[in-house]
């Protein structure tokens, strides 16, 4: 059976796992994953049957930082000393400069697939993450998207080069573990989740939020790096729960299964993990349309979908989705649940697509 090499770091694991079992009905995987020491000492990289061996090698993200760079270089020897000829690279990028350079240098191979998680750089992208995109997209051939929309896109940009897409897999973290408790006396739950970045519009959830009607509750769970100017627009603090932090993957279940509907009001999206999560727990989502969004979410029919950037806008649905009687939340959860059965059809099929691929264009 073939093997792949799967070249990865921490912040992507988590949505690389559910890949694994579909990719390896057709070929061997070894994982190699690039780990942070604050990473490490949080959560631990989750191991996983489908790998041969998880390689992972201290990280610290500053350009200036030396260590950073050695620890990029013991990493990529660990991956030289496993590759064998006719092995295939599958390389998912990231924002690391070294672990970016060094692949260049180290792992240079024609049966090299790139795999982009964020072909679109979402606003705010450093400068490094979009000067290594440029010259990865110009020097290797073979790529992978996680999305359809962003493979249009790359195809109109790149149409000389072969790849191809793999939807995500809903992103299983469990049972409920009973850790953490939201319920805010029969108040209708709206949830933002993950790590908080500037295009996620965080500050257009809480003025949304801080306009709505008094039956709704709001909760914010995810790490930030300037919450203080997030939460210095919140005027009535009762009206939300916030844990700013990274969320351990065993209290993640918690947070899907209580809310009653996660929001996603991004200024523009590739695609969202919390959106695979939300589809896994059958929780309704309100969101922009944005491209990404707008197309597997149906205003009113499975989730609500607003003007993206309009704080009234969402408020709108936010205030909609608080007067719906039981009955209509349960029809909104029945057609999300149907609509999550026919997407997790087309994500079946990826390993069928790694290998067709790999065979048309590798083999």
């Amino acid at each position: 059976m073939p093997k792949i090499n799967y070249i990865t770091h921490d912040a992507w694991w988590n949505s690389d796992l559910p890949l694994l079992p579909k990719i390896n009905k057709y070929f061997r995987i070894r994982a190699f994953i690039f780990s942070s020491v604050y990473y490490e000492k949080h959560f631990k990289v989750k191991e996983s049957p489908y790998v041969e061996g998880i390689y992972e090698y201290e990280r610290k993200y500053r350009l200036k930082n030396f260590l950073s760079a050695y620890s990029a270089f013991k990493f990529y020897k660990g991956v030289r000393s496993t590759y064998e000829k006719g092995d295939i690279l599958f390389y998912v990028f990231g924002d690391d400069p070294y672990f970016n350079l060094y692949f260049l240098i180290f792992a240079m191979s024609k049966k090299t697939i790139i795999s982009f998680h964020n072909y679109r750089a979402h606003s705010g992208t450093p400068f490094l993450e979009r000067f290594f995109k440029r010259i990865y997209l110009k020097w290797f051939k073979a790529f992978h998207f996680q999305s359809e929309p962003q493979y249009e896109q790359f195809c109109l940009n790149h149409g000389s080069k072969n790849a191809f897409f793999t939807d995500m897999p809903s992103k299983d973290f469990g049972k409920p573990g009973g850790r953490i408790q939201l319920a805010k006396n029969n108040k209708r739950i709206f949830l933002f989740f993950g790590y908080i970045r500037d295009y996620k519009r965080l500050d257009l959830f809480i003025e949304a939020a801080n306009n709505s009607i008094d039956s709704a509750h709001f909760v914010i769970a995810g790490n930030c790096q300037a919450w203080s100017q997030y939460e210095s627009q919140i005027i009535n603090k009762k009206k939300f729960t916030c844990n700013i932090n990274f969320i351990d993957n065993s209290e993640i279940a918690d947070y899907f299964t209580q809310a009653h509907f996660l929001v996603l009001p991004y200024s523009d999206t590739t695609q969202s993990g919390p959106f695979h999560i939300a589809n896994y727990y059958n929780l309704p989502i309100i969101a922009s349309d944005v491209l990404g969004f707008r197309e597997i979410i149906t205003d009113g029919r499975n989730g609500f979908l607003f003007k993206q950037g309009d704080a009234k806008d969402l408020e709108r649905c936010i205030n909609t989705a608080c007067v719906l009687s039981d009955r209509e939340y349960s029809t909104l959860k029945e057609n999300q649940q149907e609509m999550e059965k026919q997407y997790s059809l087309k994500a079946n099929a990826i390993g069928e697509k790694f290998k067709s691929f790999i065979d048309q264009h590798l083999g």
